[in-house]
């Protein structure tokens, strides 16, 4: 497993306006498509076309997901580094 390349979900469960985190290449290494674009449904239904069978986007989380996750980053800071510990 190359850990170098990003996590990637299969193509045919992404929903249009989600955005690229790694460029998308064909089967012939050219560049279809550079991080960062939106993928729209007409881009999606190309790639389909092309075989493109997954890739790597954004995941979005919400509020709450993201507050759990800084709380639990704050345990474990907490634990780790005594100076940091409230009080």
């Amino acid at each position: 497993m190359n850990t170098d390349e990003p996590p990637t979900v299969p193509l045919a469960s992404v929903a249009p306006g989600a955005r690229l985190t790694a460029a998308i290449r064909g089967a012939d290494g050219q560049v279809l498509m550079t991080a960062g674009s939106l993928l729209t449904e007409a881009a999606l239904e190309k790639l389909a076309a092309r075989g493109i069978v997954a890739v790597a986007i954004e995941i979005q989380r919400s509020e709450a997901e993201l507050n759990a996750a800084r709380d639990a980053l704050r345990q474990r800071l907490e634990l780790s580094v005594p100076s940091l510990r409230p009080g």
